[in-house]
């Protein structure tokens, strides 16, 4: 373990009594992003995603409601953008803002 890991790693408590169940599910909650995927792509996004996809329920147009956990709003925009319209942000406003913004900067660099 090099000097810096080890000066700058986070301390975890060892007893889970020290665990707030509700503030652990706000903390996991901020980073949960809600989208709407075509259901037949679940799969290839559970794929991509791993253990931080998440499928709620599939709706009867073909869709399913999946969440898929970020550390920041860019962070899943960024993964996000490449998808197109495979998947569809429905909250929050600050993944739509950022995948609007990356749109807006392809558009300008690559007009068609």
């Amino acid at each position: 373990m090099s000097r810096h890991a080890r000066t700058h790693a986070p301390k975890y408590c060892a007893s889970p009594k020290c665990v707030d169940p509700a503030e652990a599910q706000r903390v996991l909650d901020r980073f949960l992003y809600r989208t709407l995927s075509e259901a037949r792509s679940v799969p290839i996004l559970r794929g991509h995603f791993g253990q931080h996809f998440h499928t709620d329920n599939e709706l009867d147009d073909g869709r399913a409601r999946v969440r898929i956990a970020a550390p920041t709003p860019l962070d899943i925009a960024r993964n996000l953008a490449g998808w197109g319209t495979v998947i569809q942000v429905v909250e929050p406003s600050s993944v739509q803002a950022a995948l609007g913004r990356i749109g807006a900067e392809l558009v300008s660099c690559y007009p068609t």
